[in-house]
């Protein structure tokens, strides 16, 4: 202490002052803390969740189309090209299945489902209809729901999906759908070529015994028809599933929340209901996963 009592001042000063708060959650000061952004040639930067599970069941599905890719074409398409029971239209045809299939679920695990942006003015929202989340400290529009995973809010939320490590929302919707179409298609194809391989070409000429996979070729044909006929059926289902969600303009969520009241469900016309879900591109670009939705939030075009 100096002659004038300068450390009793302070220590005074500070007894009475308030302690400086900090009023942004931890979410709020790290909203990106739970994915991360990876450069990927020919792809650039993608969006990727931090989720060890996810990312597990993400690496298990690309080791599915690996091999029923790789099996289809090595074991059984490729040789009976050469052997001249094949054409090579069919070849391409299913290559070009197989390609929008993994297109359409690396947009579908890389795109960002919905994030809503910061609102801060509330004078920009009128209604009850939209909800505040305690969590990531947001306005949120009707059917916003906040994902733990990925540790956001998300815009018309359907579900989250481990087997793409993303969750599937209002941004990513229309990418999903594609990705249950062409995996249905894909495993249906790679069950008729097993079919085919086992009940209808003949045994192939051109091939060499000595190599492996040819030799092992039952055991590799016997999994890939398991795994076919399993994609085929469990996509098939869920494609269906969603194409009722869209004509009925409902989500996962909502049906798990809350069944429907008698009478109250309305059926859309399919044109327009598949319009709102993949935007307003032209119609033959709807089948085509790397593009950009061209559309404007719902929250956007209908303030509430």
């Amino acid at each position: 202490m100096d002659l004038y009592g300068t450390n009793n001042m302070q220590n005074m000063v500070n007894m009475f002052s308030f302690p400086q708060q900090n009023h942004q959650s931890p979410s709020r000061q790290k909203p990106d803390d739970n994915y991360s952004y990876i450069k990927i040639p020919l792809l650039g930067r993608v969006r990727c969740i931090k989720d060890k599970n996810g990312m597990m069941c993400l690496l298990f599905v690309y080791i599915y189309w690996i091999y029923g890719t790789w099996a289809s074409v090595y074991i059984v398409l490729l040789p009976a090209y050469n052997d001249g029971h094949v054409s090579s239209f069919f070849i391409y045809f299913y290559l070009s299945v197989a390609l929008l299939c993994l297109g359409s679920l690396i947009r579908a695990s890389t795109l960002n489902p919905g994030r809503l942006p910061n609102i801060d003015d509330l004078q920009i929202i009128e209604g009850e209809e939209w909800t505040f989340c305690p969590t990531c400290n947001r306005k949120r529009p009707p059917r916003a729901h906040h994902c733990r995973r990925c540790r956001q809010c998300v815009t018309r939320m359907d579900h989250h999906c481990p087997w793409i490590n993303n969750c599937v929302g209002e941004e990513n919707h229309y990418a999903f759908i594609l990705l249950l179409l062409y995996a249905f298609l894909l495993g249906l194809l790679s069950f008729i070529i097993c079919m085919m391989h086992f009940w209808v070409l003949p045994r192939c000429v051109s091939c060499d015994r000595e190599v492996f996979y040819i030799k092992h070729s039952i055991w590799f044909m016997y999994l890939l028809t398991i795994l076919g006929l399993n994609m085929a059926l469990v996509m098939g289902v869920q494609f269906f599933s969603q194409h009722l969600n869209v004509l009925i303009d409902r989500t996962i969520l909502q049906n798990m929340q809350s069944m429907p009241e008698e009478g109250s469900v309305k059926v859309r016309d399919t044109f327009k209901a598949y319009k709102d879900l993949f935007g307003t591109n032209a119609v033959v670009c709807w089948l085509l996963p790397c593009r950009r939705r061209k559309t404007r939030p719902v929250y956007i075009q209908h303030p509430v």
